[in-house]
C-alpha cells in the first residue's frame, strides 16, 4: 500500500495552473474553470454577479461541475427544482425573522472608530466555555487590542448559536454579531435588493466538452437565489457600508476567497480602508474559487496572509492572485513545539484495530463515504469511528446514518492520545490528516472517483496517500491482517508539517501590526 509516487503537482506542464496526469483534474482546473470565467464576464455589467457562488466558482456549495458531468445528480432533478421553489417563500420569511431576532436581542453597541474589525464565524466551538472565543483568530484579537480598538464580528447562522452568544458573560474586547448592525430599514432593502436583482440568468450559450451547459449554469445561478447561497454577499454588502461609516482602521477576515469577500473588498477600496486576508485552513483544488483565470480582474484583499510556506507557494505558482502573499502563522493549531517547530510523535507500533474517519465540511458526500466503508470494513475484527466536521452539530447529524455495530459516531476526538486510540486516519478534504502526522498517526486521504479533486497534501511524496473505492479492499484485507507499515520518518515529517502550517509563537500580533503600517 505504500509504494512511492510522483509529487501530484509536476511542474511547468502548462502555462498556468496545477497540472496532473489526470485529464479530468487538469480539465476542471484549466477548460472548466475558464467557462465559468467567461460566465462571469457575460455579466460584466451587473454589479450583483459578485454575490453569486457559482460565478465565484464555489464548487464545493454550488456543486455545478458534477452536475454536468453526472446527468444524475440531485441538482439535474426536477424534485430538486421544485423543492427550491416551495421552500423559497418559507425561508424567506425565516430569513426575515432571524435578522430581525438578532437585531432586537442585541444591546447597543457603542462602535468605536478606527477599529480593527476581525470579521469571523459563530461556529459551535466559539461557544464552548464560560466566555466567546473566535475560532478562527483565537487571541489574536485580545492580543493586538492593547495597541488597537478591536472588534470581533462573529457572523451567525443559526438561532441557537445567537441564543447562546448574548448569554456568554463580558470578553477582553468587543464581540458582535454583524447583523447587529443593520437598521429596520437596511433589513428592509437587503431583502429589495435580493428579490429585484439576486437572480441571475445568462443570455448567452457556453459549451464543455462540445457540449452545452448553459442549463446547468443558470440552473446553479437560479439555486443560488433559490436557496439565498448568494444572500450572505447582500448581507455583507450593507454591513460594510456601516462599517465604512463607523470609519474603521482595517477588515480584517478569514480568507477563502468566497463571493460575499468579494463584495467586502470592493466596497472597501472604494474608501481606501485596509483588508487582510488570513487563510483559516487548508483547501484542495476541489474548492476551484482559489485558481484564477491569468488576468482575471476580481476584488482582492490588500494582502493574503497563510498558514505557512507551502500554501503561501502554491498560492503564488498556481492560483494567479494578484495582491500580496506572506506566510503569517496557523493561528488555530495549539500543538506542543520545540525550538519554533511543531513537534511530530513516535508512531505507536501496537495494533489497536481501530481507526478513525475524518469528514469534510460537505455534508453531501457524508453518505456515499459511509455507505462505501461499510461495504469494506463492516468486519468483526475492525473498530471504525466517525468524525463530522466541527462546524456541525454533532447530534442534529448522528441520527441520520444507519451504521453497523463495528461503527461509532463521536462526537470528540482525544487528540492528544490518537496514536493509542487508532491505527490510522481516512479522511477527505480536512486538515485533520495532516494534523494527524503530529500525533504520530499515519493517514491516508480518500476520494469517492479517481479525479484526486480533493487532495490536501501538497507537495508530498512520503508515501502514497491516496484512496479509492478500488483499493479500499485492498487496504481493508491489509489493515484486517496488520501488513500496513505505521512507521514514518518523524524528522522528515516534522520538516513537512512546519512547512505546511507556522506555529505562531506569539509573534502574530507584532506581524499584524507591521502589515498594518504597510
Amino acid at each position: 500500500m505504500d509504494q512511492d509516487h510522483g509529487k501530484i503537482y509536476p511542474n511547468n506542464l502548462s502555462s498556468f495552473f496545477v497540472k496532473t496526469s489526470n485529464s479530468i483534474y487538469s480539465d476542471y482546473l484549466e477548460e472548466y474553470n475558464l467557462i465559468l470565467n467567461k460566465v462571469r464576464i457575460s455579466f460584466e455589467k451587473d454589479e450583483y454577479k459578485l454575490a453569486s457562488p457559482t460565478l465565484s466558482k464555489q464548487e464545493t456549495i454550488t456543486e455545478l461541475y458534477e452536475s454536468i458531468i453526472d446527468k444524475n445528480h440531485p441538482n439535474n432533478s426536477s424534485y430538486e427544482l421544485f423543492k427550491a421553489y416551495f421552500q423559497f417563500i418559507p425561508k424567506l420569511f425565516i430569513k426575515i425573522f432571524f435578522l430581525f431576532y438578532i437585531k432586537f436581542k442585541s444591546p447597543k453597541i457603542n462602535f468605536p472608530k478606527n477599529a480593527l474589525y476581525f470579521r469571523s464565524w459563530l461556529e459551535p466551538r466559539c461557544l464552548d466555555g464560560i466566555k466567546l472565543i473566535d475560532e478562527h483568530f483565537r487571541d489574536l484579537p485580545s492580543r493586538i487590542s492593547s495597541q488597537y480598538l478591536v472588534i470581533s464580528a462573529l457572523h451567525a447562522y443559526s438561532f441557537q448559536g445567537v441564543k447562546k452568544f448574548y448569554s456568554k458573560k463580558d470578553n477582553d474586547y468587543l464581540f458582535i454579531i454583524p447583523q447587529a448592525l443593520l437598521t429596520i430599514k437596511d433589513i428592509f432593502f437587503i431583502f429589495l435588493d435580493y428579490l429585484r436583482y439576486g437572480r441571475l440568468k445568462t443570455q448567452e450559450s457556453f459549451f464543455y466538452k462540445k457540449k452545452n451547459v448553459t442549463k446547468q449554469i443558470n440552473r446553479s445561478l437560479l439555486l443560488d437565489f433559490l436557496k439565498f447561497r448568494s444572500f450572505i454577499a447582500f448581507e455583507e454588502k450593507f454591513i460594510s457600508q456601516k462599517l465604512i461609516n463607523k470609519e474603521i482602521k482595517a477588515f480584517i477576515y478569514v480568507f477563502e476567497n468566497q463571493a460575499w469577500e468579494k463584495v467586502c473588498c470592493n466596497s472597501f477600496s472604494q474608501d481606501n480602508i485596509k483588508t487582510i486576508g488570513v487563510q483559516g485552513s487548508g483547501f484542495s483544488p476541489l474548492f476551484l474559487n482559489f485558481f484564477n483565470i491569468p488576468g482575471e480582474e476580481i476584488p482582492e484583499p490588500d494582502v493574503i496572509l497563510t498558514v505557512g510556506d507551502n500554501f503561501t507557494k502554491f498560492l503564488k505558482e498556481n492560483c494567479n492572485i494578484r495582491t500580496q502573499i506572506e506566510t503569517f502563522f496557523s493561528l488555530r493549531f495549539n500543538y506542543d513545539t520545540s525550538n519554533g517547530k511543531y513537534n511530530v510523535k513516535q508512531p505507536n507500533l501496537s495494533y489497536t484495530n481501530k481507526i478513525l474517519y475524518s469528514f469534510s465540511v460537505n455534508k453531501s458526500k457524508y453518505l456515499p463515504i459511509i455507505e462505501i466503508l461499510k461495504k469494506y470494513f463492516e468486519h468483526d475484527s475492525l473498530e471504525i469511528h466517525l468524525r463530522f466536521h466541527p462546524q456541525y452539530d454533532f447530534y442534529s447529524l448522528e441520527r441520520n446514518f444507519d451504521i453497523p455495530k463495528n461503527f461509532k459516531i463521536i462526537n470528540k476526538v482525544d487528540v492528544e492520545n490518537l496514536r493509542f486510540n487508532y491505527d490510522f486516519v481516512l479522511f477527505n478534504d480536512n486538515s485533520f490528516g495532516i494534523e494527524s502526522l503530529m500525533q504520530g498517526v499515519k493517514s491516508f486521504q480518500f476520494f469517492l472517483d479517481d479525479k484526486y479533486l480533493e487532495d490536501r497534501f501538497f507537495y508530498f511524496d512520503e508515501w502514497n496517500t491516496k484512496l479509492d473505492p478500488k483499493n479500499l479492499k485492498e487496504f481493508s484485507d491489509n489493515l484486517i491482517n496488520k501488513k500496513i507499515d505505521k512507521t514514518f520518518d518523524t524528522d522528515l515529517i516534522k520538516d513537512y508539517i512546519n512547512n505546511m502550517y507556522t506555529p505562531d509563537n506569539g509573534k502574530s500580533a507584532m506581524f499584524l501590526k507591521s502589515t498594518l503600517q504597510e
